[in-house]
């Protein structure tokens, strides 16, 4: 496996932070830290074999890739893809979660992330059977995002929905199914959901379509943010509620999200938010969303 050179951080370390106010994670902290100019500066370093591993891993980190920095550069520099490979290529793949068995048939499989069974739910609304399985690490997404996981993972998991099709409500199961060749959708694709409120609009994975669509997107809670930098990912929750409120105005006016890492992140940072399983269960169950 190849590593990005320094010298395609170089552009972005010598740039005069022209993108620094459309990064979600550097507006979100208020940290000049997280300025996408010096998220690269420590892998350059490293690169250069002038720095530490764990000061360039821990920049990396800063990272959510969510491809804001990119679409505003002028020269188009991927810089969120190059931390994002430096930052795999530089720690061990980690291990996944054994797979529960799938539960029932169908050939619709909802994938279940938390205290809420809704596949009955999904059945009822598509009036089809549907199965489930329960996952507690988004179906081993980190392990399959590493470019050194093993590949018994991936063929696991392709025998466990062969034939079959995985529904999920959370975009790194979405993006863990694809990456193992897994036919999936997303619910919020695979149903109508109400339409009422404003909608949240994550920098990843499906959006709720629809008049009120929020410009805030970035929750915190994707890449490795939200595990090296936890206070760094509240503080962008944070940072997004405060948006959100600003935009709906009315307190009373609902939020949606497709997507429920990013609810769950927005709910923990003090938001009402409802995600795309809530709208599918309707407003009679509102339960604890453990995760």
């Amino acid at each position: 496996m190849s590593l990005p050179s320094a010298a395609d951080l170089a552009t972005c370390v010598y740039c005069p932070k022209l993108c620094r106010h459309v990064c979600p994670v550097a507006v979100g902290t208020g940290h000049e830290a997280a300025a996408p100019s010096v998220m690269a500066l420590h892998p350059f370093r490293f690169l250069r074999g002038e720095g530490g591993l764990s000061l360039a891993i821990e920049a990396a980190s800063l990272c959510v890739e969510c491809g804001a920095c990119e679409a505003h550069c002028e020269v188009h520099r991927p810089l969120g893809s190059l931390l994002g490979t430096l930052r795999r290529g530089l720690t061990p793949p980690p291990s996944a979660e054994p797979l529960a068995p799938i539960e029932g048939e169908g050939r619709l499989v909802a994938v279940e992330e938390d205290d809420r069974a809704w596949a009955p739910a999904l059945a009822a609304r598509t009036g089809k059977a549907v199965a489930r399985l329960r996952t507690a690490d988004h179906l081993g997404a980190d392990a399959l995002d590493h470019p050194l996981a093993p590949p018994g993972h991936a063929q696991a998991l392709q025998a466990a929905f062969a034939h079959r099709v995985a529904v999920v409500a959370d975009h790194r199961t979405l993006l863990a199914l694809r990456r193992a060749g897994v036919e999936v959708v997303h619910l919020a694709e695979l149903v109508e959901l109400p339409q009422d409120g404003l909608a949240h609009a994550p920098c990843a994975g499906p959006r709720l379509a629809g008049p009120n669509a929020a410009a805030a997107g970035c929750c915190g809670a994707r890449a490795a943010l939200p595990t090296v930098h936890p206070q760094r990912a509240e503080d962008v929750a944070r940072h997004a509620v405060r948006l959100l409120d600003e935009e709906r105005g009315d307190a009373r006016t609902p939020v949606r999200s497709p997507d429920c890492t990013c609810a769950r992140a927005l709910r923990d940072a003090g938001l009402d938010v409802l995600d795309a399983v809530d709208l599918l269960l309707g407003p009679a169950v509102r339960p604890s969303h453990a995760a």
